[in-house]
């Protein structure tokens, strides 16, 4: 019986010999290393967006990178100056940019509290953290700078203000710490506060305020500013448990503050008043004050609104456009 010859396979092919340099990295390999690279980047701009935020003078004494929530303890001088402005360490101001009280006019209630929360404060005595909130323009960061000026006037070396950039505010708690064993007295100043729905920095804030373990040193008060007191619009029907709950989380921070201070819409004698005020500050003589007023009203229509702010721009426009009184025409 004749057999079958078993069949022959086919010669193999050759295959190229395998060289891992010249393998191709695959689509995963590559996205993980763009992100890579363009996180670097984020972090680079993020780095420069910092230090250009800081004012001019503090970029000189300050360190040029620094994270908030890291700040190194060191010694702080209470003689050095009746203002700092943190921005990672206690850097001394030798002017503080603040109106006389007297300036400021319009807001006569707010004054008055204010300065007698701040002056039970030097003395000892139980005060509140102050939230100044509502208009722009109307004297609220005015207000606290003036007020710590007249204190401090009154009872020297008693009473410093701290400045904490947006920037910086996760550093308060660390801030707090360092002035808990200085034998003075601070108000630590939050200006123009505001927060959006994915920024979790309040909350540092709010701990500060009242709900850490640790009891805040009697010699810290909290004054802040903002324009509005909701910190977060909601504008889809989408979105309305998250509103509720993103409200709630607005209000427990602003119901932190003991002390709430409304700065409202600017009625028109209210704003004469301010105009006169400033004119007077800066020395422009009482003479032709119905001139005065009706060319501040119409700047404050050329604005859109009126404010103390307004009236203080409108004072300082005329003073450069005033003619010399020794001038004459020939």
């Amino acid at each position: 019986m004749a057999t079958t010859p078993p069949k022959k396979s086919p010669p193999s092919r050759a295959s190229p010999s395998h060289d891992p340099s010249h393998e191709v990295p695959d689509a995963a390999t590559r996205i993980a290393t763009e992100l890579g690279n363009i996180a670097s980047h984020l972090a680079r701009i993020a780095d420069r967006l910092a230090c250009d935020a800081q004012p001019m003078d503090a970029r000189q004494t300050s360190p040029r990178k620094h994270t908030p929530g890291t700040a190194p303890a060191h010694t702080i001088d209470p003689d050095a100056a009746d203002a700092y402005l943190w921005t990672g360490t206690m850097t001394p101001l030798t002017r503080l940019d603040a109106l006389p009280l007297d300036v400021l006019v319009g807001i006569d209630r707010q004054r008055m509290t204010l300065l007698d929360n701040t002056r039970r404060f030097i003395q000892g005595k139980p005060a509140l953290d102050a939230l100044l909130w509502g208009s722009r323009g109307m004297g609220k960061s005015s207000l606290v700078k003036a007020v710590c000026h007249q204190v401090s006037t009154e009872k020297p070396k008693a009473l410093a203000m701290v400045e904490i950039p947006r920037q910086y505010l996760k550093d308060i708690g660390t801030l707090i710490e360092q002035l808990r064993a200085v034998p003075k007295r601070f108000v630590i100043f939050c200006d123009d506060l505001s927060f959006d729905s994915l920024d979790d920095t309040y909350r540092t804030l709010k701990t500060a305020l009242e709900g850490g373990l640790a009891k805040r040193p009697d010699n810290v008060l909290i004054y802040a500013t903002s324009n509005r007191r909701h910190l977060v619009d909601q504008h889809s029907d989408r979105a309305t448990l998250m509103q509720s709950d993103q409200v709630d989380e607005s209000l427990s921070l602003a119901d932190r503050f003991g002390l709430w201070l409304g700065f409202h819409h600017c009625p028109q004698p209210a704003f004469e008043a301010m105009v006169r005020a400033h004119a007077a500050h800066v020395g422009l003589a009482k003479k032709h004050q119905r001139t005065l007023i009706q060319q501040a009203n119409t700047f404050a229509r050329q604005r859109g609104g009126r404010s103390g702010r307004i009236a203080s721009q409108f004072i300082s426009q005329l003073r450069t456009r005033r003619t010399p009184d020794k001038k004459t025409s020939r």
